[in-house]
């Protein structure tokens, strides 16, 4: 081949290598913008799910979507109970399950870890709350992995809302013997602060002035800033405060209560009284132990309580006569004593009333109380009807029936 051949030859090979290496470069141009196209794909798409407030957990070329739904359910005073399902099967990046504990006016708090269990679908966690801590509002879960060293998170499943709500307040309210208004109301919990109102005229709202302010553990109140034979309307509100947070609050039924000035009876002690017709004051003295429940049934009724019965005579679990007035529900217990009556039967009359699901508990009696028993009743929220309440009862029922 000639001079002329080589140099056409070497000219055609040149001109094929350039043609091969545009082509090459062409190739490689558009991988690499079919790299960033499903890179950037992949970002939008991570960016999107992420924004939907879904788990997001890349496992190799996928991205795992997942959300759960907990229970949280309080099962005693002290215990909650939480519960979630997870229909994950398998994947190779979910680690654990930590949950925390949600708080109003303070930062979350970890209170466990869960290990994650491939195919385990039902998982489970009770938390015990401690009285002195704050209330909590909610729980979270939130699903933690491993993905290339990082550590990936869900975002959070929360449930329950378990700020303690208050219970309705059953106000009782009485004229005492030493001319003041008399209040009790039932044991509540996380009460911080109880407002006593009252009114002395119509029982509308405005006329409604608030007299004291009692601590949360309190159950009773004498009021002895009141006049004779006026009337006043009481009623009770609860407040529940945390961290300077209201809470919750409830307000109880309203009472209304005239002052009198009780008067000693004469010849007390044989039943007789020179404020009653004689010919028609029962002589409840002499009774036995079931005419006298009757009987004080029996003026209960005259008294305006509804829903009147007498419990059996064996095992009444301290109480005689069950009764409702104004809402309220009584358990009273009677004792026709010729001395006077003692702790056994405030004791009594305690656990019956517990046992019969009562509001007030009442000891009623033809006779009086020991100081014990007193200081008892006081303590322990029971109402102590003596001699005197029974014959200004009898008398009310002479008089309006």
């Amino acid at each position: 081949m000639g001079f002329l051949g080589w140099g056409l030859f070497g000219a055609l090979f040149a001109v094929s290598d350039e043609v091969n290496t545009r082509k090459k470069i062409k190739q490689e141009q558009a991988s690499s913008t079919k790299r960033i196209a499903e890179f950037n794909h992949y970002m939008d798409t991570l960016k999107a799910i992420q924004n939907k407030n879904y788990m997001a957990l890349p496992d190799r070329d996928e991205i795992l979507s997942y959300t759960f739904c907990i229970e949280v359910t309080k099962t005693s005073s002290d215990q909650i109970f939480i519960r979630w399902d997870c229909n994950i099967q398998y994947n190779s990046i979910a680690k654990e399950f930590v949950i925390y504990k949600n708080y109003k006016n303070q930062p979350p708090q970890k209170i466990a870890t869960l290990p994650f269990i491939k195919f385990n679908r039902t998982y489970e966690y009770t938390d015990t709350i401690s009285p002195s801590e704050s209330p909590c509002i909610s729980y979270s879960v939130y699903l933690y992995g491993i993905y290339e060293g990082t550590l990936v998170k869900s975002h959070p499943s929360t449930g329950g809302e378990l700020i303690p709500k208050l219970n309705k307040i059953e106000l009782h309210v009485e004229s005492r013997n030493n001319e003041s208004a008399k209040l009790f109301w039932n044991r509540q919990e996380n009460v911080s602060n109880y407002k006593v109102y009252r009114s002395s005229s119509d029982q509308n709202e405005e006329d409604f002035t608030p007299i004291v302010i009692l601590a949360g553990d309190a159950r009773r109140y004498t009021d002895r800033n009141v006049n004779f034979e006026k009337t006043y309307t009481y009623f009770v509100q609860a407040i529940y405060v945390q961290d300077e947070t209201l809470l919750d609050e409830v307000i109880s039924n309203r009472q209304t209560v005239t002052i009198e000035k009780h008067e000693e009876p004469q010849n007390i002690l044989n039943g007789k009284s020179t404020s009653l017709p004689q010919q028609k004051t029962p002589d409840f003295d002499n009774m036995d132990g079931h005419e006298f429940e009757n009987f004080c049934a029996t003026l209960l009724k005259q008294n305006g309580f509804k829903n009147v019965s007498v419990t059996k005579g064996s095992g009444d679990q301290g109480i005689d006569v069950l009764a409702t007035k104004d809402g309220i529900k009584y358990g009273i217990q009677c004792k026709c004593y010729s001395s006077e009556v003692g702790n056994k039967a405030v004791q009594e009359t305690f656990s019956g009333k517990t046992f019969y699901n009562r509001h007030i508990g009442v000891v009623l009696t033809n006779n009086y109380f020991t100081a014990s028993a007193k200081e008892l009743a006081e303590r322990n929220g029971i109402i102590l009807w003596d001699r005197k309440q029974l014959l200004k009862m009898i008398e009310f029922s002479i008089s309006h029936n």
